[in-house]
């Protein structure tokens, strides 16, 4: 039996004692100190690796919402001025071109009767819409064909995409957009891929030649003339790490950036690189993503960008404030050339493209990233009562509002060219805050919103969160109360003639002090009417008229229309002490232009998820708070401001529109107002100071003139509609002094509405056979004497009135 051979190592290790005692007290701790790393570093791995994603849906990437305004819709038959259409698809970004030339896409072109242009893809919340090149046939502002140009076929409508207004996330001052890779065009992914990493579609994350040959090729050229770091690595800087310059983190890059690159495709990869990408500060915002840089720069969405323009925003990501096209236009240039050349040498464009992007012009874009932006922080408002924080600033919803993009681009402009010529004269003017809200009456949708002139340096909303006294303003409401008296039981029935009783007045308060309202010119009319009162304003008679009222009655009316007033329960309402904001005084006015019917402001029609899902839609409920008829009565009376009264420097428009408004002056001039409509919009216009001082302007002067530019714009661009009266109305030609039925020997005749049943039923007896010898007998024995006014001992129901209403210089307001 053979004994089992002992196992011979190949090598024998010979070790002294010395080297043993090293080998264990040196060698052992270095040797377990390499195993616990490398299960750090497995550990590491493992529990990091899932949470690596630079998808859409990504842990570490938040998806922006997007605010968008309302769209444009044109149809067969619709109205439409030329001239109005090219300024909206102006507002819109559509660039106009020669008429000779082929469009492209966000083009247009017009002849006298003709306009054609080439609309943008759009995925609206009722589905997708292609961008084509379209022809609208006008005749007598009328379209009366709509043909695709691309088919030769006869379509039904087009649309105006929306304007993006803003985005929404946690970090305010982040503008980001993201657009998928496949809808990125070839030239943007090249120019950047050329300029950033060359190799990017052949190494593993990480190239080392590259950085080193980046490295010469600069200090060569002593310029920008390659990347260092690959695209994937810049992304993992941008998505999982800190700034800080670190061995450890260099580690880190180098982990992560295998990870990513390893878990995702080319084309994830810079898909998210696209998105996620610098662009430099603009207005307060940060530009992240092409799209966004597009848009700030060029004015242009990322798939309407020239080979040069791709080219230029390429350039800029390596220093974007240094090659800043809006600061640094020549660097820009000079970076664009570059680029170019670096295209042409990777084979991405050919000789003939690359000389012609170099001969070519790049505008550049000095628009603002954030349009509306007070609109914007109120729709942000109201989405927050629908939606979690998570989903409104990370779950990529898309917001589309009610907000007219022209009409607020009108609006802005007129606010600032208003209120610059006022602040020349010095004073309180130079501080002037503007509130302005515009909204549909027949729905309640928001069209336009100005909540101060500048958003950066006060995001306080006056058109949703001031309240300040409305002045005369409050007068068509008192008005409409009095003109509701048929369908109430009892009491005294009024109608647009009613007579009041315009002659000074005092009443006694209950600490005895004695308080007497003025008119705002110092003037008394005597006997006038009740559309004559409103018209001029005249603060006694609607004091008298709400004494007749009482207070109460009012105050009861008011609470009907569910807005945020509470109206003083004494006479001082009468001259506009109640406080609303501009957009509650909108609401009211609202019900008049809608015939009685209140429904509730709305800033947004639609919300979409980021699969296309439409989970919100806008629902329009409608209550019935006053009778149409009512309602016509205040109109046709408040349609005379224009005509006789305050509101006569636009009595041009409304000559040619139908309009109805009225004017609103706080004590000392403090608060100016104008608040007005038409059958498709109501606009409210505040114009003061945050100090509450005085501005020295009147209604008239300071917020009709801008109330008048926003509806003209919206008039012209509408069809006519009419004040039509509804049933329950009669007219009678009546004596616009006395307001009695006119006979033969009136010389100022009007025809009057009346509610059924109210029109006055005796004629005239002042302007008759016998105003001759009445005439004769007061030239020569004088007119008969007339009672003096008497002090009121016992006014109706009242608070003890304070200063601020009844104080010295407190009596008039217009």
């Amino acid at each position: 039996m053979k004994r089992n051979r002992r196992f011979k190592w190949p090598f024998r290790l010979k070790l002294t004692r010395r080297k043993k005692k090293l080998l264990l007290y040196v060698g052992l701790p270095v040797g377990l100190t390499m195993l616990a790393g490398l299960f750090v570093a497995v550990n590491f791995v493992v529990s990091v690796y899932p949470l690596v994603r630079i998808e859409r849906d990504g842990v570490l990437f938040k998806f922006p919402s997007v605010v968008y305004s309302d769209w444009i819709e044109i149809k067969r038959g619709d109205f439409v001025d030329i001239s109005h259409f090219v300024d909206v698809l102006n507002s819109s970004r559509y660039r106009k071109t020669n008429p000779d030339g082929p469009l492209q896409s966000g083009e247009y072109k017009t002849t006298p009767d003709t306009i054609t242009i080439y609309t943008r893809s759009f995925h609206y919340p009722d589905g997708a819409y292609v961008g084509k090149p379209c022809s609208l046939t006008v005749e007598n502002k009328k379209v009366t064909q709509i043909r695709d140009l691309g088919s030769g076929s006869s379509i039904d409508r087009l649309r105006i995409e929306p304007t993006i207004l803003s985005t929404l996330t946690d970090d305010a001052k982040r503008v980001q957009y993201w657009v998928p890779i496949e809808n990125i065009p070839p030239e943007v992914k090249n120019a950047i891929v050329a300029t950033e990493d060359k190799n990017f579609f052949e190494h593993h994350g990480i190239d080392p030649f590259g950085i080193l040959r980046a490295l010469v090729v600069d200090i060569i050229h002593r310029r920008f003339e390659e990347g260092g770091s690959t695209i994937t690595q810049q992304l993992v800087k941008n998505l999982f790490l800190t700034s800080r310059k670190t061995i450890g983190r260099k580690i880190n890059e180098a982990v992560l950036t295998l990870m990513v690159e390893k878990k995702y495709t080319k084309e994830q990869i810079l898909e998210a690189y696209l998105n996620l990408v610098y662009f430099g500060n603009a207005y307060g915002k940060n530009i992240y993503g092409v799209e966004a840089g597009a848009r700030h720069y060029f004015g242009k969405t990322i798939d309407e960008l020239s080979l040069a323009e791709a080219a230029m925003l390429a350039g800029i990501i390596r220093a974007p404030n240094y090659y800043s096209p809006v600061k640094q236009q020549e660097r820009s240039e000079d970076v664009r050339d570059v680029v170019l050349k670096q295209m042409l040498k990777r084979g991405f464009i050919t000789a003939q493209q690359c000389d012609a992007a170099l001969k070519q012009q790049v505008s550049i874009s000095r628009r603002q990233l954030a349009y509306a932006p007070y609109f914007v922080a109120y729709v942000e408002q109201q989405a927050h009562r629908r939606f979690s924080e998570r989903d409104l600033y990370g779950g990529g919803l898309r917001i589309f509002t009610t907000l007219s993009a022209p009409l607020q681009s009108v609006a802005e402009r007129n606010v600032s060219a208003q209120l610059s010529r006022f602040e020349k004269s010095g004073g309180n003017r130079s501080r002037l805050q503007v509130a302005v809200v515009s909204l549909d009456p027949k729905d309640g949708r928001i069209k336009c919103m100005l909540g101060g002139r500048d958003f950066g340096k006060s995001e306080f909303n006056r058109a949703t969160q001031a309240r300040r006294q409305i002045g005369s303003a409050v007068k068509p409401i008192i008005t409409a109360v009095a003109l509701d008296s048929p369908y109430r039981r009892g009491g005294k029935t009024y109608t647009t003639v009613s007579i009041l009783n315009d002659r000074p007045a005092s009443y006694r308060l209950a600490d005895d002090t004695v308080w007497t309202p003025e008119n705002h010119n110092g003037e008394y009319l005597g006997d006038i009417t009740l559309r004559r009162a409103v018209a001029h304003s005249q603060n006694v008679a609607m004091v008298r008229l709400l004494e007749q009222l009482e207070p109460g009655l009012v105050i009861k009316y008011v609470e009907k229309m569910e807005v945020n007033c509470k109206p003083p329960r004494d006479l001082s309402l009468a001259l506009g002490t109640m406080e609303a904001s501009p957009l509650d005084l909108a609401k009211i006015y609202s019900v008049f232009a809608s015939y009685g019917n209140r429904v509730e402001p709305k800033s947004i029609r639609y919300v979409v998820d980021k699969k296309g899902k439409v989970v919100y839609q806008e629902s329009i409920k409608k209550k019935s708070v006053l009778h149409p008829a009512t309602c016509y009565l205040v109109t046709d009376i408040m349609k005379s401001v224009f005509i006789e009264g305050t509101g006569i420097s636009a009595q041009g428009l409304a000559l040619e529109y139908p309009i109805a408004g009225k004017t609103g002056t706080t004590n000392d001039y403090t608060d100016a107002w104008f608040a007005g409509y038409s059958p498709t919009l109501v606009t409210t216009v505040w114009v003061g100071n945050d100090a509450n001082k005085p501005i020295g302007l009147s209604g008239s002067q300071a917020a009709l003139p801008i109330w008048t530019k926003i509806m003209e714009y919206s008039l012209t661009g509408a069809p006519r509609k009419e004040f039509s009266p509804p049933d329950g109305i009669e007219f009678a030609s009546v004596d616009r002094e006395t307001g009695m039925l006119a006979t033969e020997f009136c010389t100022d005749i009007a025809t009057e509405p009346f509610i059924k049943g109210t029109a006055p039923a005796d004629y005239c007896s002042v302007h008759d056979k016998w105003r001759i010898v009445r005439s004769i007998r007061d030239m020569l024995f004088g007119s008969p004497k007339k009672q003096p006014e008497r002090i009121d001992e016992n006014p109706p129901e009242q608070p003890q009135p304070t200063k601020k209403f009844f104080g010295f210089g407190e009596g008039r307001k217009r």
